[in-house]
């Protein structure tokens, strides 16, 4: 699987099997975090693993009563460590760097899950002060993303998505780029064909 077609093949799973997640994919995520970028490459981030039943429900009623998440196999809480974030841009790298940087490490354990053929489900960290106790975190790690992991149970029908024209400009904003995009997955498709041949030679 290439990364478009993990990126179009990403769910957000909310059924799961009653299968355990085995900790070597678990490790193969935690990977996936380690090389998301940041900026400075201050790296806030940090990963609280959680597959303890009574850890999980308490945590789900913290997220706004998602019920669902109760029957996740596996959840990974990712948190952001604000000495980290702070350590070279002060307040901004707290307040905006360190959520971008939290965020894309999310992404590519999502991505990286998809993949190895797991689901997963974003969701936010509505409480974070009650997070915070549940998980034991010190007082400068807050939790902010927590992601549910499993085998999919049933995987959702890919949602509706605006088409490129809508939202890409060329050379400032408003500038709609004169290109004909509706052939680009048809493109992608054949060199995806060419490159897969080249490498069967080899």
């Amino acid at each position: 699987m290439d990364v478009l077609d993990a990126i179009q093949k990403r769910r957000s799973v909310t059924e799961f099997q009653e299968k355990k997640v085995e900790m070597e994919k678990v490790g193969v995520l935690l990977e996936a975090i380690r090389w998301a970028p940041s900026a400075g490459n201050r790296q806030p981030w940090e990963v609280v693993v959680i597959d303890d039943r009574k850890t999980i429900e308490d945590l789900a009623d913290i997220a706004h009563n998602q019920h669902w998440l109760k029957k996740a196999p596996l959840v990974m809480v990712v948190c952001i460590n604000h000495k980290l974030a702070e350590g070279t841009f002060g307040v901004r790298g707290k307040n905006l760097y360190a959520i971008q940087a939290t965020a894309t490490a999310a992404e590519n354990a999502m991505l990286t899950a998809t993949e190895l053929g797991l689901g997963t489900c974003w969701i936010d960290v509505y409480d974070e002060e009650k997070a915070s106790r549940l998980l034991a975190c010190p007082k400068h790690t807050v939790p902010v993303i927590a992601l549910a992991v499993g085998y999919p149970l049933a995987v959702p029908k890919p949602p509706p998505r605006y088409e490129i024209a809508s939202f890409s400009y060329y050379n400032g904003h408003g500038k709609l780029l004169e290109f004909e995009w509706k052939g680009i997955a048809e493109h992608l498709k054949e060199f995806k064909e060419r490159l897969l041949k080249s490498l069967e030679k080899y």
